[in-house]
């Protein structure tokens, strides 16, 4: 064989070399790059079914809960408040009224201070803030009864009922109410992996909801015993 036969041969043979490892590199890569798709598309999938199972914690759950009471929002409602029926029953000194109603929840807000959780249960301090019914009330009182006086010594017959009861709606809408600011334990129970308020003993929960209305409807009721 001639020196040029020789060089051609391993010429050729270092071409083949080449060409297998060049075969065997992107067989490698994309080996790699398969297997790594992969790894991304498990990753995207576990955050995307991590997100979507995350619990609602007893904070955010009466944040919530209170958002749905202010917006009257009665498929939340009942999800929160489960085992309470009459959460936004009103006093019967108070006109059972949609808008009367709206007019009470307009400005209800609702912050968290703190939290502890034990188990299923769980222990929320919150901040409430409404309207001061008591202050709203008690005014109204004394023009309703001057109202009814003024009715009463009236030639012309004539019912102040509606008169009244529009006048109360009129001052609850006001922009210029005075606040009032409650601080109440909210106690929460998990169900099925979801977190309820506790509505056995509500009286505190119900008295900041509606601006102190059950205080200050007490406080008159006893004035007059």
């Amino acid at each position: 064989m001639t020196v040029t036969g020789i060089n051609w041969y391993w010429e050729e043979q270092i071409s083949r070399v080449k060409t297998v490892r060049w075969t065997q590199k992107e067989r490698l890569w994309w080996a790699v790059k398969k297997n790594l798709w992969g790894v991304v598309f498990l990753i995207v999938v576990l955050l995307i079914t991590g997100c979507g199972t995350k619990r609602e914690t007893a904070e955010q759950a009466v944040v919530s809960a209170f958002q749905a009471l202010k917006k009257r929002d009665t498929v939340q409602i009942q999800r929160y408040f489960p085992e309470e029926e009459s959460i936004l029953e009103l006093r019967s000194d108070v006109p059972q009224d949609d808008e009367v109603l709206e007019a009470l929840l307009n400005r209800l807000e609702c912050n968290v201070i703190s939290s502890s959780v034990s188990g299923d249960n769980a222990i929320v301090k919150a901040e409430v803030k409404n309207v001061d019914f008591g202050a709203v009330f008690e005014e109204w009182f004394g023009m309703a009864m001057v109202m009814a006086f003024a009715d009463a010594f009236s030639e012309e017959s004539s019912s102040s009922t509606n008169n009244t009861d529009e006048l109360l709606l009129n001052m609850l809408k006001r922009d210029d109410n005075k606040m009032r600011t409650a601080i109440i334990d909210v106690r929460l129970r998990q169900v099925n992996n979801a977190w309820i308020l506790d509505t056995t003993d509500s009286e505190e929960m119900r008295d900041a909801i509606f601006g102190g209305m059950m205080t200050s409807l007490e406080i008159m009721a006893n004035t007059f015993k």
